[in-house]
């Protein structure tokens, strides 16, 4: 059965002595409101089908007591209400919301199935099937229309997906393309030029490309490219997640969302998603461009990645042929041992960087924020984060244009130089320098103890700006925040 459906179960059990079964009902149905499938909601049904009276169920280790239900109303009217969920898109959002598709709505829309033990001379109805998949990417995605579900069983598939991945309206009615199992599908292309996947103007939007392999081994382009194809009019990709994918071995930079300058200018993409990723080893050519992520696309977020042993920078914010990246969210990202900068940003309006782990760059500073030589930043909030055992210096920017950069609660400590040296900047509650108590320094561990005593409860009142730390435990645990990515929480 369902996890969610357990779980709702797991939880209603735990009150047995509801007031009706109508009651007990719709907890379930609220429970599933946070999110789950058709399938979920029929096994639902089956189990009403034989649970008797919540008022005369008690709970016991392993045993539960109930009598049927006597009522052939009471069972089509909750029957009814079930099916009216299915119908209705029980908790979708508006569209707006960052959560995940497993998180999203009841979704009627097909899922096809491609398995490296498949045939493309099958239906589109019988790829419907897990049993009897398409062979190849190529064939499946043709079975799709906007808002469908495309499922790759485990094995390598030498493809690349140009441009044909039908959109969605919704992140709640998005097309996805994903692994079957968490990075057992591979995507190898088998030549250079070809791209992982290659999305192309604002026709293309409300995509989700989630637990993929992209293994560049082959090509000289990008895992994933986001661009526009030379008409302004025609804009940018946007409303694309990519969730939880692995990419590697890319010649070049890893994940695009700019602009080529020599096609278009002044447009940008908008509230794309890059989360809970594993980008490395990328950049072999070692160019200083070759970013693993390289972006100017507005209201932007990367989260929860781990970024290393790239051969550029981490992640770079750039203007990109007019097009300024705004609204830009870099946070929970574990990002080290990359060739230069664990963070660039320049040309930059209005970007939130907090509760970042950053670690082992080489290169002379491990955090740029507007310089000379790129152009200045604006409005950035730059919170909590911890930059440790890095060679250069901690934070850097010297931009005469930089405004409105406010740098608090951060650490910086073991760097070549820990100083944070920002031009137009506010900075308060940092520490740069001295020795901090890690949980484990040489296993690469920088959460905090009970000895951090210079990071504990010393850092400023945020109002709520950071109200998580990167691994998503509540700030604040003493009596203030505490300094860095982590707050530190006590052994119960």
């Amino acid at each position: 059965m369902d996890f969610k459906i357990t779980r709702a179960f797991t939880r209603l059990r735990r009150k047995p002595r509801l007031s009706s079964r109508g009651g007990m009902l719709m907890g379930v149905l609220r429970s599933l409101g946070e999110g789950g499938h058709a399938s979920s909601l029929r096994s639902l049904v089956g189990y009403f089908g034989g649970v008797g009276s919540a008022d005369s169920t008690e709970e016991t280790k392993g045993t539960t007591a109930v009598k049927p239900w006597s009522s052939t109303t009471e069972w089509c009217r909750c029957l009814l209400m079930v099916v009216c969920i299915v119908l209705s898109g029980c908790g979708a959002g508006d569209g707006s919301d960052r959560a995940s598709l497993a998180e999203s709505s009841v979704s009627s829309s097909p899922t096809y199935f491609v398995g490296r033990a498949g045939d493309d001379s099958r239906t589109c109805q019988q790829a419907r099937q897990a049993a009897t998949p398409k062979r190849t990417l190529a064939s499946g995605v043709r079975c799709l229309a906007g808002g469908d579900t495309l499922v790759i069983d485990d094995g390598t598939y030498e493809e690349s997906i140009d441009d044909t991945i039908p959109s969605g309206t919704s992140w709640d009615t998005a097309t996805v393309i994903r692994a079957g199992n968490h990075r057992k599908a591979v995507i190898k292309p088998s030549a250079s030029g070809l791209y992982g996947f290659n999305l192309v103007d604002a026709d293309t939007h409300f995509i989700i490309i989630k637990d993929i392999v992209i293994d560049m081994i082959n090509s000289s382009v990008q895992c994933v490219r986001l661009i526009n194809g030379g008409t302004p009019a025609r804009g940018f990709p946007h409303h694309v997640r990519l969730e939880g994918i692995e990419c590697t071995n890319t010649l070049g930079s890893a994940i695009t969302w700019n602009n080529d300058s020599q096609l278009v200018s002044h447009v940008q993409g908008r509230e794309n998603e890059l989360v809970n990723c594993w980008l490395h080893h990328n950049g072999r050519r070692g160019d200083f461009l070759d970013s693993a992520v390289y972006w100017n696309s507005r209201d932007s977020v990367v989260r929860d990645c781990q970024i290393n042993n790239n051969g550029a920078t981490g992640i770079a914010l750039f203007t990109s042929a007019g097009g300024t990246p705004t609204g830009a969210t870099i946070e929970h990202n574990l990002i080290h041992d990359n060739a230069f900068y664990a963070i660039q940003a320049t040309v930059t309006q209005g970007a939130t960087i907090r509760n970042n782990v950053i670690y082992s760059h080489p290169y002379i500073r491990a955090v740029e924020l507007g310089s000379l030589s790129a152009g200045p930043v604006q409005e950035i909030q730059f919170y909590h984060n911890t930059i440790v055992d890095n060679s250069g210096v901690c934070v850097f920017g010297n931009h005469p244009e930089n405004s409105s950069i406010v740098i608090k609660n951060n650490i910086c400590a073991g760097n070549g130089n820990n100083t944070i040296a920002i031009t137009g900047s506010t900075k308060s509650n940092n520490l740069e320098g001295g020795l901090v108590a890690f949980a484990d320094r040489p296993a690469r561990n920088y959460r905090l103890t009970a000895n951090s005593t210079a990071a504990l409860d010393t850092g400023a009142d945020l109002g709520g700006a950071v109200p998580l730390d990167a691994d998503g435990e509540k700030r604040v645990q003493g009596t203030g925040p505490d300094l860095g990515a982590y707050e530190f929480v006590p052994q119960q």
